[in-house]
């Protein structure tokens, strides 16, 4: 793996260590009803799915080595 490679996942892996414990944080203090806690948590997935394919666009052809 290339240092490139290595410094870009060690970034991406700070920024989740950070981010995990605000995410389970937010769904343990969200009220509990038929419309908040839903969408709530379709925000975080979605922004969890952008997170990591915009990893993956940044860091296709690194990791391809």
């Amino acid at each position: 793996m290339s240092f490139v490679t290595y410094e870009s996942m060690k970034r991406s892996y700070t920024w989740l260590s950070v981010l995990l414990p605000l995410f389970t944080a937010v769904i343990f203090l969200v009220p509990d009803n038929f419309m908040t806690k839903p969408t709530v948590l379709g925000i975080l997935l979605f922004m969890s799915v952008i997170m990591y394919l915009t990893y993956y666009v940044r860091n296709r052809k690194l990791l391809k080595d």
